[in-house]
């Protein structure tokens, strides 16, 4: 071995070495943020509902007393319905896995089911602000950016919660199965949407990440809705 070939061999150690130890270093320190982040507490909880599961990485779920799962949007400081919202049994909206989304509804029946699911909790559809934020609020906390190309696959109608690579953050679909019908100033059979729909090509990708909000007619079976809960001001 020459002494030039001695030299590389002695640096690339020492350097290989220095590298293992800054990706350690890295790795720690990615950990520890991450346990930080899983530790903060919920600001609020509306009442009647008990914490499900999760933490603020994951994404917080709680439950109320029927099983209707929410999921807590940090930043927004809102809860959102963890499923698109299903007709239960009875008539009532729920957000609860495996069921048939509640589509085929007009702008009025989904208001209605939305304001009248938890005054108490002033309970709402969802707006056009509040889905533009909510993967900005999530890749804010959790610094991954990669869930929001992760839909419902293109031409499969899923049951709530059938599609485990859907939920991000602990919110299933988010912008898929169906077009999520949005809040609007008039009730009209043309209303705001936001997401695609189980039929909708990849070329509805680019849209989602702009944020773009579509106004399509209702009832429609590509169009569903969610409900968000807010703290009393």
């Amino acid at each position: 071995m020459t002494e030039d070939t001695a030299y590389e061999c002695a640096t690339s150690v020492f350097f290989a070495k220095e590298e293992a130890e800054e990706y350690r270093k890295k790795a720690a320190d990615e950990k520890a943020r991450i346990n930080s982040i899983a530790q903060e507490k919920l600001p609020w909880m509306p009442a009647g509902y008990m914490y499900y599961t999760g933490n603020m990485y994951e994404g917080i779920v709680i439950a109320d007393k029927y099983g209707n799962q929410f999921t807590y949007v940090p930043y927004l400081d809102i809860y959102v319905s963890r499923y698109e919202i299903s007709k239960g049994n009875n008539g009532y909206p729920a957000s609860v896995p495996d069921r048939r989304a509640w589509v085929n509804v007009s702008y009025k029946e989904a208001y209605n089911a939305a304001k009248s699911f938890d005054p108490s909790a002033n309970s709402n559809l969802l707006t056009a602000g509040i889905c533009k934020r909510i993967m900005r609020a999530i890749t804010q906390k959790t610094q991954i950016d990669n869930h929001i190309i992760l839909r419902c696959l293109t031409g499969i109608e899923f049951r709530t919660g059938a599609s485990p690579q859907s939920m991000i953050y602990n919110i299933d679909c988010l912008v898929g199965n169906h077009y999520c019908m949005l809040l609007s100033e008039k009730h009209s059979k043309k209303v705001p949407v936001y997401g695609t729909s189980y039929k909708t090509g990849n070329e509805n990708i680019l849209s989602i990440l702009a944020n773009d909000v579509d106004y399509m007619a209702v009832p429609s079976k590509e169009i569903g809705f969610r409900i968000c809960l807010r703290r009393n001001s």
